[in-house]
């Protein structure tokens, strides 16, 4: 397809979240993830999801542990919220939202296995 159309279908995302998108560091794993949540949420009209992560693996094409580690980092962020639930001792598919108030947006903070690698990266550089 060399043309899209809206008529083919079309995310409504707010002009809010791509502007405060296009002002926050997202590099390439959490743009791929937070892009494939808002499609899943907001491309149906909807405000959360429940997303597995092979879901989010077979839309970004990322690994598993990719997608774990990213999904952490933004929920760390502030930038996504994660409803997680548990039945019969089983964890079952998370239900997954986009932070809609981007003020509480934060690039400084990363799950504790992402920043003390950070933090190892930065002692040895």
């Amino acid at each position: 397809m060399d043309s899209p159309q809206t008529e083919n279908g079309y995310t409504k995302i707010p002009n809010e979240i791509i502007e405060a998108m296009i002002q926050h560091d997202f590099g390439f794993s959490k743009g791929k993830v937070f892009v494939a949540i808002i499609r899943k949420t907001y491309g149906w009209q909807k405000e959360s999801d429940k997303i597995s992560i092979s879901q989010i693996c077979d839309f970004t094409n990322l690994s598993k542990r990719a997608v774990i580690y990213t999904l952490q980092n933004l929920e760390a962020q502030q930038k996504i919220t994660i409803k997680r639930s548990f039945e019969n001792n089983e964890n079952q598919i998370n239900e997954i939202s986009i932070q809609s108030d981007y003020t509480k947006w934060n690039d400084d903070s990363f799950a504790p296995p992402y920043a003390k690698l950070k933090n190892q990266a930065q002692i040895r550089s």
